[in-house]
Formats: C-alpha cells, sequence, structure tokens
C-alpha cells in the first residue's frame, strides 16, 4: 500500500519516453566525389586572371619577450640587449626570431611598428598576454607571388571548386529519388549500400545507443540530432559530418512516452519508496542533531551523536581536494561554505548522510609552490604560441584567401616540432 501511495505522488518519475525506430544510410564522400588533378594549364590560367588575389603580406622580421610586469619589461629595455634570448627563463616567455605579417598583427603591435618601422628594441607593449619586449631585426613590403609559390593553394581552390558541382549535382539527384521512393532501403540499394537500424532510440539515452552501432563515429552525433525532429517514415535531409562522409536517416517507428502501470514496475517503486524513508529518516536525525548545538556547550551534541550510534571521523587540516578524494566533492564545496558562526551542515549521498561539522579555519600560504609556478609558466608559454599562431592563420586564410597545408602545420608547428625547437 505504501508502495502504491509512492507510486501515485511520484508517477512522473517512472515515465518511459519516447523511443524510435531509427534506419541510418552511410553515404561515403567517394561515392560522389571524384578525386581529379588539376591540369596545370587551368592553374595557370586562374594565376593569371587573378594575380592580384596572391600577395604576400608586409611583415616584419623579429624576436620578443613576454614579461608577466610592466616593470620587468622596462628592466628589459633599460639592459639594451643585443639579443633577448637571454631572458628565456621561468617568468618572462621567449620566442624566437620569425617573420609576422602586418595583416595578423595585434592592433597594438602595428601601432607601434607602423608607419615609423623602427629597428632594435621596441616596446614595452600591453597586450592580453603579458609586456611585449620585441627585438625588430628587418622589414619585408608586400609583393605578389610567383607562381609556384601559388600554385598549390590556387589547386586546393580549384579542387574545391570542383568538389561542390559534384556535390551539387549528387544532391539534385538524390532529392529526386527521396521524392519518388520513400524507402530508405531502396535508396540504399540504389547506391550499393546497406542500411543500419537502431532499435528503441531515446533522446536521454542515444549517446550511448549509438556508440554501440556500427555507425562512424562522426555521423553519430549527425544522427542523433536527426532523429529527434522527424516524423514517422520521414527521411532526413542529406546530413554532412567532420569526417566527410554524409548520411540520411528515416524514422520506422515512434512509440509514444506512456507511464507504465504501477505493476510493471513495483518492484522498483518499492526500493525507491524505501530509499525515500530511510533518507527522510536521515534528514530528520541531522536536523535534530544540529538543533543541538551550542558552541558554548558541546558536550550535550558530543552525547547525542554518540547515542545515535554515528561514527566521528576527525579530518586532520585539509584543502577542498583533500576532502573531495576522502568522501565526494559535494561534501568538499559544502564544508568549505560553513564559517564559525554557522559550523554544522549536511549532505546526503548513496543512502547516507554526512554530518559536517568545522573546528577550524586555517590561513593559506601565499607562496606558490615550484610545480604551481611552472604549471602558470607552462599555460602561459601554450597562450602566447597559439595566440600568435592563431592570428597567422586567420590573416593568410581568411583575408588573403590562401590555404594553409594542415600537415605542413602540425610539422611545424606541432608538439613534436616544438620540442626539437627547445
Amino acid at each position: 500500500t505504501d508502495a502504491k501511495a509512492f507510486f501515485e505522488e511520484n508517477k512522473e518519475n517512472y515515465r518511459v519516453p519516447e523511443t524510435s525506430d531509427v534506419a541510418v544510410l552511410v553515404l561515403p564522400q567517394s561515392l560522389f566525389i571524384k578525386d581529379a588533378a588539376i591540369p596545370e594549364n587551368e592553374i595557370r590560367a586562374y594565376y593569371d586572371a587573378h594575380k592580384d588575389q596572391f600577395m604576400s603580406p608586409e611583415r616584419a622580421r623579429l624576436e620578443q619577450v613576454v614579461a608577466p610586469d610592466e616593470k620587468a619589461a622596462k628592466a628589459i629595455m633599460e639592459a639594451k640587449p643585443a639579443s633577448l634570448e637571454k631572458y628565456k627563463d621561468d617568468k618572462n616567455q621567449f620566442l624566437k626570431a620569425d617573420w609576422y605579417g602586418r595583416n595578423i598583427m595585434p592592433k597594438d603591435f602595428i601601432k607601434t611598428l607602423y608607419p615609423a618601422k623602427p629597428a632594435g628594441l621596441v616596446g614595452p607593449i600591453k597586450t592580453a598576454l603579458g609586456w611585449h619586449v620585441l627585438n625588430v631585426i628587418s622589414y619585408e613590403d608586400a609583393k605578389p607571388l610567383s607562381f609556384d609559390e601559388a600554385k598549390a593553394t590556387i589547386a586546393e581552390q580549384l579542387k574545391a571548386q570542383k568538389n561542390d558541382e559534384q556535390m551539387n549535382v549528387f544532391s539534385g539527384e538524390l532529392d529526386e529519388l527521396i521524392a519518388s521512393e520513400p524507402s530508405l532501403e531502396a535508396i540504399a540499394t540504389k547506391y550499393n549500400q546497406k542500411t543500419e537500424t537502431i532499435s528503441g532510440l531515446s533522446i536521454n539515452e542515444a549517446g550511448e545507443q549509438l556508440k554501440k552501432s556500427a555507425l562512424p563515429t562522426a555521423v553519430q552525433q549527425r544522427v542523433k540530432e536527426a532523429a529527434f525532429t522527424l516524423e514517422s517514415d520521414e527521411i532526413s535531409p542529406l546530413l554532412d559530418s567532420s569526417a566527410g562522409d554524409y548520411a540520411l536517416v528515416q524514422i520506422k517507428r515512434i512509440v509514444p512516452a506512456a507511464i507504465p502501470e504501477f505493476a510493471a514496475v513495483r518492484d522498483r517503486v518499492t526500493a525507491d519508496a524505501q530509499k525515500s524513508r530511510d533518507a527522510k529518516d536521515l534528514t530528520a536525525l541531522s536536523e535534530k542533531l544540529i538543533g543541538l548545538y551550542d558552541a558554548k556547550k558541546p558536550e550535550a551534541f558530543d552525547k547525542a551523536v554518540k547515542e545515535a550510534g554515528l561514527t566521528v571521523q576527525p579530518l586532520p587540516p585539509s584543502d577542498k581536494a583533500a576532502v573531495t578524494a576522502k568522501f565526494n566533492k559535494e561534501t568538499a564545496e559544502l564544508l568549505f561554505t560553513l564559517s564559525p558562526e554557522n559550523p554544522l551542515s549536511y549532505t546526503q549521498n548513496s543512502g547516507t548522510t554526512t554530518l559536517l561539522r568545522l573546528r577550524d579555519i586555517l590561513p593559506s600560504s601565499e607562496a606558490p609552490d615550484d610545480k604551481t609556478k611552472t604549471t602558470l609558466n607552462d599555460a602561459i608559454k601554450n597562450n602566447v604560441i597559439q595566440e600568435l599562431q592563431q592570428q597567422f592563420l586567420a590573416g593568410w586564410q581568411q583575408q588573403l584567401g590562401i590555404k594553409v597545408n594542415e600537415q605542413v602545420l602540425k610539422n611545424t608547428f606541432g608538439p613534436q616540432a616544438q620540442a626539437e625547437k627547445e
């Protein structure tokens, strides 16, 4: 009777979510995009017609140090070093001499270097990364790229155009096929492919259900996005994926959400009702004990704890990480909200209640240890490198329409390359 009453009060907790049987057809890009080489005469013709699009930017060759504060940066300027390399240490971030395009420099760099084009030591310049001291070696004006320098970029552009054309033809053909043939299996047969069906797909568990399927990882997310927006028998638009493959999704059957009869979930409800009663009892006991606490007379509280048969676990001075490791995150978060004025509280987890009593707060040491300093220095270094690389790529790819080969980028700036440079 108690279990049934609990069920009536908490019916929504037992609602079975809507599920769908979903068919998926993966269409490899190779089905409709044929990778053909671009003839050199075609590349040459494009270059001759669009020479003004292929320019190297106006740029400066410089080395730099990023200091943590203005005082340190000014000290470097006052020392007037011939090279900044000796300032590579735990406090400063040193970047070796390299070319930096004007179009991708931080605004404060551009304002300082152009149009005057000063050479030698320049700075300090404040950016979000710190205080920069530059050693400017030389400048180079913008100039047209030669055919050989622009050839690879043009070939990639023309190839992308042809791929788009092939994609448009395939999309049109597929739209006509979907309009005339409502079955995903029939479409799969036309392209000599097979569909995969995922039964009982639910919005709450779709991620895990799709992981267990044979679908490519890159396609799974797109299927999850589409599966709960379609009507029964409806076929989705062509879905692209990060891996380059495409997919179509069709809903074969939808089972509406419903609350089961009590008899079907009796055992689960009975267990839940018992957990609920236990939680209420633990809460009542915790609040009773807290109500007995008096900072001036803690004996009554200690006595009540012993009478309740509770085990006291004294903690040595501990930081949040140590409390989390011993108990859990929720307990640690709660403990560090307590104060001498309000030293008691409790938290419930997995059928147990943890009663917390704050005894003292110890001040922290202001001096970071060597490990912390090393971590902070590494973070600054990585932020500087990533910021400059991203600005470099943004300028060349977006403003000049030049595509940087991803493999070359990895070889030049990747972790292995950075390790070799150091």
